[in-house]
């Protein structure tokens, strides 16, 4: 006997509407537990992993190395000769910042974002709290799975200052291989290109532990104090002075001088020892 095509259309059509009730049911009842999953993210847990690190050095010169305060000094006299300074007010070893005050041209002192009171030392970073973009160790969460066997979860500070502690050593010397200008329309940047055992990044068990190995030397958020011609005489000045140069990691309290910190955290740990941060 031949069924009813209508009544076979009508069966048909009750199936459909379970399963896509069903399908939607499952969608729905998924994305709840994404949800959960999402909110039961801790968020003091996630920021732990936003550690960043810094390498200190020497800044007075020795025989056979060149210490900050004398990299300050050479690229204060690069840029007097250069341009038209009428001002200066930057410490010592502290990176250079460049701006006008009404008229005049300005050397100033690139200030620590945590305090902006503070002059911000001339240093290598170790590792950004965030990634940059311009390789895979920036960050201590990328680099991890390298310095530790279990990464599920945030290692504490502490752990990681100790692992560093043991890898970096105070007598260790970069070298300047040359020195490079990154130029956009806010931001003049003068950077000296560091390696160490003829890499860009510190390394352990031919892995990269660390940030690209630099260190700034001037810092200009007005474009317009330079042009081409004189971007280039200071990029040139400057490698004349400075290329090939070696420089070391300063010794404090015996062992490398490196400072690291959480994001947003009053409070950073160097050489070894934890420091409350105080504005002037």
């Amino acid at each position: 006997m031949i069924k009813n095509p209508n009544h076979i259309l009508l069966a048909y059509t009750k199936t459909t509407l379970i399963l896509s009730i069903s399908l939607l049911t499952a969608c729905t009842d998924l994305s709840n537990k994404s949800n959960i999953l999402k909110s039961n993210i801790n968020p003091i847990a996630e920021s732990s992993w936003k550690i960043g690190g810094k390498i200190h050095f020497e800044k007075v010169s020795g025989a056979d190395y060149i210490g900050l305060n004398e990299i300050n000094a050479l690229t204060k006299d690069a840029l007097k000769s250069v341009l038209h300074i009428t001002k200066e007010s930057c410490g010592n070893n502290a990176k250079i910042l460049l701006k006008r005050q009404n008229d005049y041209i300005q050397i100033d002192h690139y200030t620590e974002k945590s305090r902006p009171d503070v002059g911000e030392e001339m240093h290598a970073t170790l590792l950004y709290t965030s990634p940059r973009g311009f390789c895979d160790s920036e960050t201590f969460k990328q680099v991890c799975p390298v310095l530790f066997k279990n990464c599920k979860y945030p290692v504490a500070i502490e752990n990681v200052v100790k692992k560093y502690q043991s890898i970096i050593k105070p007598d260790w010397r970069f070298k300047i291989e040359e020195i490079k200008v990154y130029e956009n329309e806010k931001n003049i940047l003068f950077s000296a290109i560091l390696s160490f055992e003829s890499h860009k990044n510190i390394h352990l068990g031919g892995k990269h532990i660390s940030a690209g190995l630099h260190l700034t030397l001037v810092q200009c958020f007005d474009p317009t104090i330079f042009n081409k011609q004189t971007i280039y005489q200071c990029l040139e000045i400057l490698n004349q002075l400075l290329k090939g140069k070696l420089i070391d990691i300063s010794n404090k309290n015996g062992v490398a001088d490196l400072e690291f910190g959480i994001s947003g955290q009053p409070w950073r740990i160097r050489a070894g020892k934890r420091m409350e941060l105080q504005t002037k």
